[in-house]
């Protein structure tokens, strides 16, 4: 248990990761007057603090690896709704530059493919006991 994350900090890395990988998301919603684009990603966001919480009263041992999972939830949830809102984007916008749009996509995917690596990197130190050899 040396190794692992007290409950308070888990707990706290835990919301905090949740709320940075949905709040815009929830903003997006509100702005855009769509009660399923707030509720949704708000309802995921509380079951993904809720799972983790389940899981790491289960498993205190693996907390770096429940936290990497946690990571992956919002990169997943961050994935799936910045390609659902740019693409409906063009057709609120007449005038704007569609490769311009595609080109945006295309570097949002790849900085939300980079921040991947970085739930994987803890789900692998976990795993592997934060060994370096």
């Amino acid at each position: 248990m040396k190794d692992s994350l007290s409950k308070k900090w888990f707990l706290w890395l835990t919301l905090a990761v949740t709320a940075i990988g949905v709040a815009w998301i929830i903003i997006a919603g509100i702005v855009r007057n769509s009660f399923w684009l707030t509720a949704i990603p708000l309802l995921l966001g509380i079951a993904c603090i809720a799972g983790a919480v389940k899981l790491y009263s289960l498993r205190p041992d693996r907390a770096f690896a429940i936290l990497g999972m946690t990571v992956l939830w919002c990169i997943v949830t961050n994935f799936v709704f910045a390609n659902l809102l740019s693409l409906s984007i063009p057709g609120e916008l007449s005038d704007v530059n569609a490769p311009f749009l595609a080109a945006r996509l295309t570097m949002l995917n790849i900085q939300i493919g980079f921040l991947s690596s970085v739930g994987f990197m803890f789900i692998i130190m976990d795993l592997t006991g934060g060994r370096r050899n």
